[in-house]
């Protein structure tokens, strides 16, 4: 899935393990990563009765239609749960497996966020470099952009002008990440840098071109040398899914019912997409991944710290805040709704619980869900991989200690 173009090597002196360094709390103000479950104890967790009112829920939404795609469950560095509804390729009957491969979307963003961070430790990139030392072409609006407000999406760059269809029809034009923030140099910034908050996809294309021209490696070799490799994360790829392994579905209103409910989306090619949308995984490697990043598996302290600190907007570097069920979360998301697919990863770090959804259909089910974000909460249209991680969370969240009885 990778292309190999080693010519950088981390050195991974000074990783240990930070579990328990971390002692920082949520506030409605500025929310980091909060305790750890490592100060506290817990009961065990029942798996089998866990796993039988998983495997009810997930039933449930298929037998209604309302999910298609996989799920994992980790608590404390385990795999506690894995599930699959639905057909990865309705043409070919083709069901969704536990070890089916989805598109990240979005949430590759952490993943180049630990890539910046990783250089950063080893001296090869400063977060206060500005983005011109890496973009020759970039307008003179953009001189006193750095690294670390490319991270933190407080840039001011603004993507596209285009919604939708329109975007993705746009971006199948493309050839390279770069296209995207090429485009993005040619709109006026949002806010004057560090002023602001505006999420940003061709800010994070910008911090893909860094981590190229830094390790000296493509984007692709770099995660899977220094991340992938480091973390035994052998689902974890980079590049293109093809249509015979998975197949994207929409709700198109031009189609009459019922055959609209399963039209195929037009996938964007991942190729293209760079550090904000290029990777793929199962949902199991996904699942692991907050507990290697906040365990020190992979970053240093500081690092993390920074990681996991709310730089403005609920967004540290590559990871969103909130709260939900008065419960301090650390999640993203990723969704193309031209395409068909949908990701969200949670994680509960008082009990190093993380939960990943990945879904080959994007239809809003008629439902909402609510976030506590800041000061107040967020209502928005709930598609099948949301309400699939809800009711997973509750499932879990039985008790207020987080144990299955």
């Amino acid at each position: 899935m990778f292309a190999a173009m080693p010519t950088y090597k981390r050195n991974s002196n000074g990783i240990s393990n930070v579990y328990c360094l971390l002692n920082m709390t949520w506030s409605a103000a500025l929310m980091v990563l909060g305790l750890f479950a490592c100060n506290k104890s817990y009961e065990p967790l029942n798996e089998d009765a866990f796993a039988k009112i998983a495997d009810t829920v997930l039933a449930d939404l298929e037998d209604r239609d309302l999910f298609s795609g996989v799920v994992a469950v980790s608590l404390r560095g385990n795999i506690v749960y894995m599930g699959a509804a639905g057909y990865a390729d309705r043409r070919s009957n083709a069901l969704n497996a536990v070890e089916t491969v989805y598109p990240l979307l979005s949430i590759t963003k952490s993943f180049t966020a630990s890539a910046i961070l990783l250089l950063a430790e080893d001296g090869l990139v400063s977060l206060s470099d500005p983005v011109s030392t890496f973009y020759p072409g970039a307008p003179a609006s953009w001189s006193d952009i750095t690294i670390g407000h490319l991270l933190s999406h407080r840039a001011g760059i603004q993507d596209c002008d285009c919604t939708g269809s329109e975007y993705a029809l746009k971006a199948q034009k493309f050839d390279t990440y770069m296209d995207y923030v090429d485009l993005a140099a040619k709109e006026p910034l949002a806010f004057l840098p560090g002023e602001g908050f505006r999420y940003s996809n061709a800010g994070y294309g910008l911090l893909t071109l860094v981590v190229e021209q830094a390790s000296e490696m493509s984007y692709c070799s770099f995660i899977r040398q220094n991340i992938a490799s480091v973390l035994t994360m052998n689902g974890l790829g980079c590049g293109l899914i093809t249509d015979n392994e998975i197949q994207g579905y929409v709700n198109d209103p031009t189609v009459d019912a019922p055959a609209r409910r399963w039209t195929e989306g037009k996938n964007t090619p991942l190729e293209v997409l760079g550090g904000f949308g290029r990777l793929q995984s199962t949902a199991y490697e996904l699942a692991l991944w907050p507990h290697f990043l906040a365990t020190g598996n992979l970053l240093t302290t500081p690092s993390i710290k920074d990681m996991f600190t709310d730089h403005g907007g609920a967004y540290g570097f590559g990871w969103r805040f909130a709260e939900k069920d008065d419960r301090g979360l650390i999640w993203h998301s990723g969704n193309d709704p031209s395409a068909g697919f949908a990701s969200i990863v949670e994680y509960y770090p008082e009990y190093d619980l993380a939960i990943a959804v990945l879904s080959n259909d994007t239809r809003t089910i008629g439902e909402t869900a609510t976030l506590r974000i800041g000061d107040s909460d967020r209502t928005f249209p709930a598609n099948g991989a949301r309400k699939v991680i809800n009711e997973i969370s509750r499932a879990f969240f039985l008790n207020h200690n987080g144990s299955i009885r």
